[in-house]
């Protein structure tokens, strides 16, 4: 048995501590625990995931006196608005709301503003504290009103209220979230998450195949029989939430609910703090309040929520889910912990070691909090789990394991499909080779200035030669600059053409231009490869499935378009899937989940693409002298490939193993530990809000 750290040999907030008390399963006295409130972003998360068990070891009441205590002390702006936001995390207050807005409710740092506000509203029906409130109106400005006017919704302050207590010639307060619809019949309503990039723009930021395949799973979930409502959840900027149209239904059933990201700026000092807690390392302190802000305001009682990936905000909205009296669904893989664990394991480190230890902890911490956890299918997949996750393994935990594989929806056929393949083809090629693409600036034609703006297209040399197809958000793990420069050394851009398709339509993001930056570079020494490389913005999924179906019938070649997806890892690969299904001939990597249905020299091909030397090796064995002997054996490679996927990953099975696994899950009774950490249902707001 491991022994408890040693508590007095490390200076209180030290992200080390935390970390091991998260790591040893340490439950640590609140008070001890509260002195790390507020010292860093990342430290509040791991202080939020130890709180509950604390509450349970402790009591509530010396949970609750010593957040009084550590509330009444002067403190940080930023440790007094973390204090507030650790306190919901206990079933009872500790504090009395109206004190608590007369302290901090007009304080001049946004973010403890903001949390006194949702403290306030979550407080009991109180008409002083509902007076102070309003009160505050008048000194909320266009940046808070969003928080404001929740707030007082949540404290039953209607339209006329909230009239009164804002400026006449200042903006109003946004309406009212309306209820949602909610079709007859029994079963299920359904939450799943989308929480990283846009839901509507894969292949931009940090949006991939995820959000793909949460549109088309959660429409096929809403026609299944056993499901009454699904509702997708995504966040958005506070600027876009306050700018759109609030939800939206994308088939009968299945509602888009936007959650506000609302942006409180990096602040303490956090060494950790890094790319993959969102932008500028910001950790999403509220939207577990959001979330149940809205699922009450739109009229939303979940069954279940299913979060996926292992960052801040599936954390933040995974612990409200028990309160709300829905049960917790988690998605489980093998990374990060595949990668830290080998890096140490070597003696090597690496610059997102402090990310991937930090997404290591959320991951146990998810498995641990969720009633039922689904991992994608595959031999290395099982291996991976079955090491990282021992409560996972049959008959060593309570914590059953579910492999379910995701899947894509038939590309359904519309009047104009001929029409756009010609013209996603002709906007593979360009007049001169780098010049800017003709025609008005667009999402496919960027304007002058912008990072894509000059990019290079095919011309003549690439006409009737084979082309590599990438699509998919420009990223580091991508690695699209990696399968550039295995392109290179390979000598297959003397054979074979390359699309990359993917990045930002006009903007980007920083990684975005790091990555471009790259590939410029290496094709700027390689003048022989002019012409015969094109790269696209991101385009709408349709399109690019509309694309793939277009290679093989308007640019014949000797062997068949290869799709690659050249990944350093692939969970799963939405996009490869939809290659596939194209008819295309696919190779993905040898880690991750692509082999469970790229079966080498089979289905596809499986190659290296730990490095540009090895990702050269296997496109060479693919598509070099030996490849053009065998045309033959790769068109039927691809046809077998895209039989597989037609036989198995259609979204119509994938949806049946889904809404099988949840219908199972909310029959089972709530484990003990849950509904001790996590306290009763919650009722919805006080009052309708106008």
């Amino acid at each position: 048995m491991r022994g408890a750290p040693d508590h007095r040999t490390t200076a209180p907030g030290d992200l080390a501590l935390l970390r091991s008390w998260c790591r040893d399963g340490t439950t640590v006295p609140p008070a001890e625990l509260l002195a790390h409130a507020g010292v860093t972003p990342r430290a509040d998360v791991l202080a939020g995931l130890l709180l509950p068990a604390s509450a349970a070891r402790q009591g509530l009441a010396e949970t609750r006196r010593a957040l009084a205590a550590r509330l009444a002390e002067p403190r940080s702006p930023d440790a007094a608005a973390s204090l507030l936001e650790l306190a919901a995390l206990v079933p009872s207050l500790p504090v009395d709301g109206e004190r608590v807005l007369r302290t901090h409710g007009a304080a001049p740092e946004r973010r403890l503003r903001h949390a006194a506000w949702r403290y306030a509203a979550r407080c009991a029906p109180d008409r002083g504290l509902d007076g102070a409130l309003w009160a505050l109106g008048g000194a909320a400005g266009p940046g808070d009103l969003l928080t404001w006017a929740a707030a007082a919704r949540e404290r039953g302050l209607g339209r006329a209220d909230m009239a009164a207590a804002l400026p006449s010639d200042g903006p109003a307060a946004p309406p009212a979230p309306p209820p949602l619809p909610t079709p007859a019949g029994p079963g299920l309503t359904v939450v799943q998450t989308s929480l990283r990039g846009s839901l509507f723009h894969p292949g931009r930021g940090d949006s991939g195949g995820l959000s793909v395949f949460l549109t088309g799973l959660g429409t096929a979930l809403a026609g299944h029989r056993a499901v009454r409502r699904v509702v997708t959840a995504t966040l958005l900027s506070e600027t876009e939430y306050a700018g759109g149209d609030g939800p939206r239904e994308l088939a009968p059933g299945h509602f888009v609910v936007p959650l506000p990201d609302v942006d409180y700026g990096p602040w303490g000092t956090d060494p950790a703090a890094a790319p993959g807690t969102g932008p500028r390392g910001r950790t999403h302190p509220a939207a577990g309040w959001w979330f149940t802000h809205l699922m009450n305001a739109h009229r939303i009682r979940p069954d279940l929520v299913h979060v996926r990936f292992a960052d801040d905000a599936s954390c933040a909205i995974s612990g409200p889910v028990a309160a709300l009296g829905a049960k917790l669904v988690f998605t489980v893989t093998p990374d990060p912990h595949r990668g830290y664990f080998a890096r140490r394991d070597r003696g090597e480190s690496a610059p997102q070691d402090a990310d991937d230890q930090h997404r290591v902890l959320l991951a146990d911490a998810l498995v641990e909090r969720a009633d039922a956890v689904v991992a994608l299918p595959g031999p290395q997949s099982r291996a991976d789990l079955a090491r990282f996750f021992p409560r996972l393994t049959p008959g060593r935990g309570d914590r059953p394991v579910r492999m379910i594989r995701e899947g894509i929806p038939a590309l359904r056929p519309a009047p104009d499909d001929d029409r756009e393949r010609a013209e996603l083809v002709d906007l593979l090629f360009a007049p001169h080779p780098g010049a800017p693409s003709p025609g008005p600036p667009n999402a496919e034609h960027p304007p002058a200035g912008s990072p894509r703006a000059g990019a290079p297209r095919l011309d003549e040399r690439a006409a009737g030669l084979p082309l590599l197809l990438n699509v998919g958000r420009l990223n580091h793990v991508k690695q699209q600059d990696v399968l550039v420069e295995a392109w290179l050394r390979s000598g297959a851009h003397h054979t074979c053409g390359l699309v990359l398709v993917g990045g930002g339509h006009g903007t980007s993001t920083a990684q975005e231009d790091e990555v471009l930056a790259r590939i410029r570079a290496l094709l700027a020494e390689a003048p022989s490869a002019e012409g015969r490389v094109a790269l696209l913005p991101a385009l709408s999924n349709r399109r690019v499935r509309l694309l793939e179906s277009a290679l093989d019938r308007l640019l014949p070649a000797p062997l068949p378009h290869l799709y690659i997806c050249a990944s350093a890892k692939e969970e799963f690969g939405i996009a490869v899937l939809e290659a596939m299904d194209a008819g295309m001939l696919a190779a993905g990597p040898l880690r991750g989940g692509v082999a469970d249905y790229v079966t080498h020299g089979e289905t596809g091909f499986l190659i290296d693409t730990s490095t540009a030397a090895t990702m050269a090796g296997g496109i060479t064995a693919v598509m070099g002298p030996r490849g053009q002997d065998r045309a033959h054996e790769l068109r039927a490679v691809a046809r077998a490939g895209q039989e597989r996927v037609r036989a198995d990953y259609g979204i119509a099975r994938v949806r049946d193993a889904f809404a099988e696994h949840y219908t199972r899950t909310v029959a089972e009774p709530a484990r003990p530990s849950r509904r001790a950490a996590h306290g009763a249902p919650v009722a919805p707001g006080h009052g309708p809000g106008g």
